[in-house]
């Protein structure tokens, strides 16, 4: 039965090896990012299978407006309980903190113990607001200057503290990780290195529910964070479905069977559909392939290495980029020349080009285009270019 779905493509990847399996995340987002840099059309994965709503910051956000209200009131005694009981709340549900707001409870809370003489638990609440956020700084109108002279102090101790390492890993790969105020990219992240203390990690990915933890980073020692991240039922199972068809359809001449319905539940005209192998030396190699489930046609061979510095994924977009704007399906299969990186992006722009030539290499990459053959056709191979 035809199909006409929304002229947008939904990314799929699979690992091929136990290496390539742990990256192969990594490697679907780096690659979505460079289809969002081309301009193509991109599924909204979030919106076609909401995550699992994170937790709740209610009770923690109720807890911090008491304990500032407490300070407002000259009530230090109260402040400081109601914002401890904040902080201890978003420590147990790190998911529902925010690294901007927790820093703010710790200004509070250190505020309020320096009005209740315990300035050695200030400087400790101070220490853990810049592990929260190392850019935050009291608002001079509203705290004295015995909090600004604290808070400097605090800073001052925070350079000095030795260093420890921090590893962060998600399943599946391809996290975005956020800690200290800072983006360290895509899981997995080798040892990041931070001043011993406790901090707020955040990893975020599109499609998947936010994941935290409070992990303790002590001083000439490597802490690690492990996370498996939540999606919807339905996203698992496509994603389950694609790694299946990824692996059936490497060298075949045709969609395999089951493609039409995963792009039916992605609401997707374009299936982009990534191998991801591993050489002897652990690099991660590419093999692409685009499937038309409205027409039936597929762009195959297409291979590159997914480097770090994102040429590899350029070359693999540019082809994608190419593949889903051509007007109509490809004719022959002999390509006059092999195209040089600076020659691609114009060439493979043209309408003529893609309605007269059935095989292309775009930037060095070979891809061929193979048109679905309608029933009854004495069934021309437009890849091989021969019956």
């Amino acid at each position: 039965m035809p199909v006409n779905l929304p002229a947008e493509a939904a990314v799929f990847v699979a690992g091929q090896d136990t290496v390539a399996q742990s990256t192969a995340g990594r490697v679907e987002v780096e690659f979505t990012r460079a289809l969002k840099k081309k301009g193509i059309a991109l599924v909204d994965v979030g919106a076609v299978f909401p995550p699992p709503p994170a937790a709740s910051a209610e009770e923690g956000d109720k807890l911090f407006a008491a304990g500032r209200e407490a300070y407002d009131n000259l009530d230090f005694e109260a402040s400081a309980k109601a914002l401890s009981e904040a902080a201890v709340f978003f420590i147990k549900n790190p998911t529902a903190a925010r690294p901007e707001q927790l820093a703010e409870i710790f200004l509070f809370l250190g505020a309020s113990e320096l009005q209740n003489g315990a300035k050695p638990a200030a400087l400790k609440e101070f220490t853990r607001a810049l592990q929260m956020n190392p850019s935050l700084a009291p608002d001079t109108t509203y705290f004295g200057g015995d909090v600004q002279a604290a808070f400097g102090a605090a800073q001052k101790q925070m350079g000095k503290r030795p260093k420890g390492g921090l590893t962060v890993e998600s399943v599946p790969s391809g996290a975005e990780v956020e800690a200290f105020g800072l983006s360290y990219g895509l899981t997995p992240v080798a040892e990041i290195e931070l001043p011993a203390g406790r901090y707020l990690v955040r990893l975020t990915r599109p499609g998947f529910a936010p994941a935290a933890a409070f992990p303790d980073v002590q001083a000439g020692k490597a802490a690690e964070v492990r996370q498996t991240l939540q999606a919807a039922p339905g996203l698992i199972t496509a994603r389950q479905n694609a790694e299946k068809l990824i692996g059936q359809a490497l060298g075949t001449d045709a969609l395999p069977p089951g493609a039409v319905e995963l792009a039916q539940s992605m609401r997707s005209r374009f299936l982009v559909m990534l191998a991801v192998t591993s050489d002897a030396k652990l690099a991660a190699k590419v093999e692409l392939q685009v499937w038309n489930v409205n027409t039936g046609d597929r762009l195959t061979g297409v291979k590159f290495d997914a480097d770090a510095d994102g040429r590899g994924y350029e070359t693999g977009a540019e082809a994608v980029q190419a593949f889903v704007s051509r007007p109509a399906p490809a004719a022959v299969a002999t390509a006059p020349k092999k195209l040089q990186p600076s020659e691609g992006d114009g060439v493979l722009k043209q309408w003529w080009f893609w309605t007269a030539v059935g095989v292309v290499a775009v930037g060095g990459v070979t891809a061929g285009v193979v048109a679905a053959q309608p029933r009854g056709s004495g069934g021309f191979n437009t890849a091989l270019g021969q019956p």
